[in-house]
């Protein structure tokens, strides 16, 4: 049985006065949060179970890796620095990654998925923030983008929303698998099956935070505004974090493996006036790294980080764009956009909504900044008006799969029927029968190979298409990335004039191939292993192509020792 509790103020209070002097940090950390118990099997535990390194993810949304690795090397951020075991620029105890790419697309679901499975999208079956599942004919929308809904963020956390869509077990319930007695914290992580307690905060600022952002309704605040919101919750966040690690009694144990996931530094990015950059930096400082001095205290009351492995890791980073409805592919009513596209080459095209009834439609959009997915239905089993399609049959290639193509081709290369989409698109990638690798769309019935078309036509700063694209396409589940894949002109474009994005009007998106959306931070830090170790260990684990999700796997393999 499943309960839903408040972690009490009066708790968190308590614990935080054996801490903290300062009037102002006692209130701070007297926020209330809320806690699950979720259901899992609790073993007792074992001479093996207290044996094993600990682990603490740190996963922090939205920033990539050059930002990070200079402030901390700067000595920007002190709190994250001394739980890392460092300070300044020496970091004796601390591995920082250089190589490790998140997903293509470069987005939070994708991303966060394949971290907390070890597996690819292809296997995971989470492939963007939005997605069509063909079998069942449903929209999955844990992160919601072409519509303004906040139901489905908050029901990850209440409900377990996202972690419903997996098809790959989460390192948690793998780590559980061997290690049946150990004792698993998730604070506000989308993804958290196999562990037996989960952290957020309280559900009116969940709402609060998600509607704000979705709405976008910011625009008339200054950055301080906009980014109150959002430090609101992960303040609340951390605060939790702490408290309950300072509630526990003596003779209890810490927990072995606790994940602590920070939304706001992307939230935030998005819709700063400044820009992503100076927005992530600013709210780095103020309002993650304070939180992590305090978390630091709480688990170093009890000895908690002497054998515990330390774990920084981000899951896309930024690109500034132009937040006007010329740029927003996807703006409130999508006027002369990728919808309009479809219709005018004659498709019925599903409203953008988290649920309807309406099941008048041969076409599915799902959007993702930088990335759209077109599914199709096979038309000749639906053509009369209000005749509802059967996703489960794949669409006919060249009278669905190649006519839409086609139309979003001319529509980016000429304005063909819809102007606004003139210059939007760099690719229009498409595949036969829903399954197997994606082919660029060429034009007039063309297809090319992606290597041999990103030869001929190189794109600065794409890096590693080829291989991500696999990883997304190929697989059990590959067919959750749709029938074809449309590429903004967004990651490789100098000007941001030349940067359009698939949702509505923002001033930072990502989710494309670039090295500024792809390239990630990853730290691992021990207290009693050098930084040479640990580099040994990543590069072991990770081998020449080091992706999100191998890091997943490393996970595993430090919780158990292998």
């Amino acid at each position: 049985m499943q309960s839903l509790h408040r972690f009490t103020p009066a708790l968190a209070l308590l614990a935080a006065c054996s801490l903290l002097s300062s009037t102002k940090e006692v209130a701070e950390l007297a926020i209330e949060g809320e806690t699950r118990d979720l259901p899992v099997h609790q073993r007792p535990r074992t001479a093996a179970t207290e044996r094993r390194a600990d682990l603490l993810v740190i996963a922090i949304d939205g920033v990539d890796r050059a930002l990070l690795y200079q402030m901390l090397r700067a000595g920007e951020l002190p709190g994250l620095a001394r739980l890392l075991g460092g300070g300044g620029a020496n970091f004796p105890h601390a591995h920082f990654d250089d190589r490790v790419l998140t997903t293509f697309p470069s987005n939070t679901f994708t991303a966060w998925a394949a971290l907390f499975t070890g597996r690819p999208p292809g296997e995971n079956g989470i492939p963007s923030n939005e997605f069509f599942i063909r079998n069942r004919g449903s929209f999955a929308a844990p992160g919601p983008v072409s519509f303004n809904d906040p139901t489905p963020a908050v029901k990850i956390l209440t409900e377990d929303y996202a972690d419903k869509f997996l098809t790959a077990p989460t390192i948690y319930q793998r780590i559980r698998r061997h290690d049946p007695g150990v004792r698993i914290w998730v604070s506000m992580s989308q993804f958290h099956a196999g562990a037996d307690l989960l952290l957020f905060a309280r559900r009116r600022v969940l709402l609060d935070a998600f509607r704000v952002f979705l709405d976008n309704t910011v625009t008339g605040k200054d950055d301080a505004g906009r980014m109150a919101t959002y430090a609101s919750l992960d303040r609340e966040v951390l605060d939790t974090a702490a408290a309950k690690v300072n509630g526990i009694d003596d003779d209890e144990p810490l927990p072995d493996v606790f994940t602590i996931y920070l939304a706001g530094t992307d939230l935030f990015a998005h819709v700063a006036k400044s820009g992503p950059d100076r927005a992530r930096r600013r709210y780095l400082k103020e309002v993650v790294d304070p939180g992590l001095v305090r978390l630091r205290a709480a688990f170093n009351r009890r000895g908690g980080l002497t054998n515990r492995y330390v774990v920084v890791i981000s899951d896309h980073g930024h690109t500034p764009v132009l937040e006007d409805e010329r740029h927003a592919l996807g703006s409130r009513d999508d006027r002369e956009g990728p919808r309009d596209v479809l219709q005018a080459a004659g498709f019925r095209v599903r409203p953008f909504k988290w649920k309807t009834k309406d099941n008048d439609f041969q076409s599915v959009l799902a959007f993702g900044g930088a990335v759209a997915f077109v599914y199709l239905a096979d038309r000749s089993t639906c053509a009369d008006e209000g005749a509802s399609c059967d996703f489960r049959r794949p669409p006919r290639w060249r009278e669905d799969v190649l006519v839409a193509a086609d139309a979003f081709h001319r529509a980016s290369r000429a304005g063909e029927a819809i102007a606004k989409m003139r210059g939007t698109l760099d690719l229009v990638l498409v595949r036969e029968g829903s399954e197997g690798p994606f082919r660029v769309y060429a034009g007039d019935g063309h297809l090319e190979d992606v290597a041999d078309h990103l030869a001929r036509h190189p794109r600065e700063g794409y890096v590693d298409v080829v291989r991500r694209l696999r990883d997304l396409a190929i697989g059990p589940h590959g067919d959750r990335a749709g029938d074809i894949l449309l590429l903004t002109r967004s990651g490789a474009e100098a000007s941001i004039e030349d940067r359009y994005y698939f949702s509505r009007a923002y001033r930072s998106w990502h989710g494309s191939p670039s090295r500024q959306d792809s390239e990630i931070p990853f730290i691992l830090a021990h207290p009693q292993k050098s930084r040479r170790e640990l580099a040994a260990l990543a590069q072991g684990a990770l081998g020449d192509q080091p992706s999100i999700h191998r890091v997943g796997d490393l996970l595993v393999d430090l919780r158990l020792g292998r």
